[in-house]
């Protein structure tokens, strides 16, 4: 299901994506607040594959992110699953490109995700993020998410957030 906002086009990863997010997971400046940094070429196919696997199975999975004055793919935003404390938990994202980052694309491509999370599933979502990163800590307090704690995840100090819908 594609959503539409003022300026984005919200969609479903395909396989005609490929190309675009594996160039985007291979960039650090895309990858900068990401635990992996920049991917090769091979964990960048992986990445994308469960992109595509989760889209069959979750309807807010993370999804491509289309400026469309531009018609480009700017990044993702969604969910995808993550181990934490011996659960399987969902984790919502976000990352843009670099020079489409400060514009409000990140938390109305998220405000769009999250509607659609409201109409097809209850629960808690997790999101964490780099402490350093204060763009997208000012980006979760506008989608209502809450700091539980400072913690470690995938050996990396991040600052874990929740929003139950």
């Amino acid at each position: 299901m594609n959503m539409r906002t003022a300026r984005l086009e919200i969609r479903r990863v395909s396989e005609s994506d490929r190309s675009r997010f594996i160039d985007l997971f291979s960039d650090s400046s895309f990858m900068e607040f990401s635990a992996s940094g920049a991917l090769g070429e091979d964990a960048a196919n992986l990445r994308f594959d469960r992109m595509l696997a989760l889209s069959a199975d979750i309807p807010f999975c993370k999804q491509a992110i289309i400026e469309t004055v531009t018609g480009m793919a700017i990044g993702y935003a969604g969910v995808d699953y993550f181990e934490f404390r011996g659960e399987q938990r969902l984790e919502f994202g976000y990352r843009l490109i670099a020079e489409s980052r400060r514009q409000g694309f990140a938390t109305e491509a998220a405000l769009a995700i999250l509607e659609l999370a409201r109409e097809t599933w209850h629960g808690q979502l997790l999101a964490f993020i780099d402490p350093q990163n204060h763009a997208s800590r000012n980006v979760l307090s506008k989608l209502g998410f809450e700091l539980v704690e400072h913690t470690r995840i995938k050996g990396h100090d991040v600052e874990l957030y929740d929003l139950t819908i």
